[in-house]
């Protein structure tokens, strides 16, 4: 049996800009930013140990796949695959949503804290850890992207060159993300990239 993440994904990302929209909210993302961090990754710890464990049991229980268990196969197998379909994902999305909260901090000190607010500059590691591998790449893409269109827009419109806020663009980027990330899963060139969560 395999647990499926994105409907995971999205009651998460649905929470969490709620929280953003409300002032109640945002104050309990800046206080509790971290231990947010930590749940998110408990989350989908616990996710990938329930599909692995039901993973196990399939096998167990699957007249041709029982063969692939011990003490036909060894259990080295199992784990390899298990790391590969759930762990290896998991675990790119945490490196990679950890370096990018030490990114955007740095930036953030580059630019005398002006840059992003205090909840702001750790959206962007939430967001990477709820889409997972390799969702979080479309949601790396868009960002620029999106910046660029925005403040070009702002810029038409304004005929002047704001500080640009994007305090209220990277839930639905990441909204996007998910739903750009769910259509090309069955596209050979995308799937290559990663197990689709």
């Amino acid at each position: 049996m395999f647990l499926m993440s994105w409907p995971l994904s999205l009651i998460l990302l649905v929470v969490l800009y709620f929280f953003s929209l409300t002032h109640p909210g945002r104050f309990f993302l800046i206080q509790k930013k971290h231990l947010i961090f930590f749940i998110l990754i408990a989350v989908f710890f616990i996710k990938n140990t329930l599909s692995s464990y039901f993973l196990y049991v399939s096998w167990a229980q699957d007249s041709f796949a029982y063969y692939f268990l011990p003490p036909y196969t060894p259990f080295t197998y199992f784990i390899r695959y298990s790391l590969t379909h759930y762990w290896f994902n998991f675990l790119l999305s945490v490196i990679f949503a950890y370096f990018a909260l030490i990114f955007f901090q740095w930036l953030n000190r580059r630019r005398n804290h002006l840059l992003f607010q205090p909840d702001e500059l750790y959206f962007p590691s939430f967001i990477i850890l709820i889409l997972g591998h390799p969702a979080w790449l479309i949601f790396l893409i868009l960002t620029p992207i999106a910046f660029i269109l925005y403040s070009l827009l702002l810029f038409l419109i304004n005929k002047k060159t704001d500080r640009v806020s994007f305090y209220h663009l990277f839930y639905p980027l990441a909204f996007l993300s998910l739903a750009l990330h769910l259509s090309l899963l069955h596209s050979l060139s995308y799937s290559i990239l990663g197990i689709g969560r």
